[in-house]
């Protein structure tokens, strides 16, 4: 069966001291092989491997260039420009990730999923303002700090229309991350 992707965007999200954030979307149809079978106590994925995006549960962490980071990785913008990852003029399409244990360096963890009602879609434009307002209701009690005065960010994949339609996709996956990858999950980090 082919894939059916989700559409990855990214937007602005602002507070007093105008943070910028990312929103990623995404979503597929086929099964990969799954890293997230086994699972530590806090629901992680303990093995590493391509994801389908469908398969991310909370306490998930990735990479978004599809691939183990290295010690020497410098930031997040470092590994995906370095990855050919993102670039404004490609594609804004993602189907799976990396998924590694949050013991090793990572670049995100997901640190909620939200299911979001309804029949229809609600088009692009609100399901990102309901993204973006679960996500930041849900960060704070996450990393235990004000999101405002967190070193952390926050962006999200959410459903596209195609996915909502045909795969009944609801899911908004809310997805912390900070300025250079990490080592172990940002659970109660109070920062």
């Amino acid at each position: 069966m082919p894939r059916l992707p989700r559409v990855k965007s990214r937007q602005l999200i602002l507070i007093p001291a105008l943070i910028a954030a990312l929103s990623l979307s995404a979503c597929s149809v086929v099964a990969l092989p799954n890293s997230t079978d086994e699972r530590d106590d806090r629901g992680g994925t303990t093995m590493e491997g391509e994801t389908d995006v469908f398969d991310l549960r909370e306490g998930d962490c990735f990479n978004d260039n599809n691939a183990p980071l290295s010690e020497d990785s410098d930031s997040i913008d470092d590994t995906i420009t370095s990855a050919g990852y993102y670039d404004s003029n490609e594609d804004d399409e993602v189907t799976s990730v990396y998924t590694v244990p949050c013991e090793q360096l990572h670049d995100y963890e997901v640190y909620k999923n939200i299911i979001l009602e309804g029949s229809r879609y609600p088009g692009d434009d609100e399901i990102d303002t309901q993204a973006d307002e679960a996500c930041w209701a849900e960060f704070e009690s996450f990393v235990e700090f004000p999101y405002a005065d967190s070193e952390f960010w926050y962006t999200y994949y959410t459903p596209t229309a195609e996915g909502w339609r045909i795969l009944q996709d609801r899911t908004i996956s809310c997805i912390i991350f900070a300025d250079e990858p990490t080592t172990g999950t940002l659970a109660g980090a109070a920062r």
